[in-house]
């Protein structure tokens, strides 16, 4: 397993955790993801490792990303429809959802610079 692959698993069980402690919707267990959705999520690990930015420069990798990608907004985090709520401009984001983000930033970041 890859640093991302591991720091990408851990950051959404991270965000599973997050989730249930706000009693929003589950989200899935990572080993319930299909192939396709692991493979985006450690892309997103992957951006966020790299990113020598602000957990803001990061979220617009982040958006950039996902729209380049056909993703669009929707009421719910959808692998297969490729839609998320997250879809929005940084000024837009409530604060749940800047927490979520500055989690799966930290926690990718500090997974990578941990085994550095």
């Amino acid at each position: 397993m890859t640093t991302a692959q591991s720091a990408a698993r851990i950051a959404w069980l991270a965000l599973s955790e997050h989730a249930a402690a706000l009693a929003e919707d589950a989200l899935p267990a990572w080993e319930n993801l299909d192939a396709e959705a692991r493979a985006r999520l450690v892309a997103d690990a992957e951006v966020a490792i790299g990113a020598t930015s602000t957990m803001g420069e990061y979220y617009g990798q982040w958006l950039a990303s996902r729209v380049s990608d056909g993703w669009t907004h929707g009421a719910s985090l959808d692998f297969a429809a490729k839609t998320s709520p997250m879809l929005v401009d940084a000024s837009s984001l409530s604060d749940a959802q800047v927490s979520r983000v500055t989690l799966w930033h930290s926690v990718c970041r500090a997974y990578w610079r941990a085994l550095s």
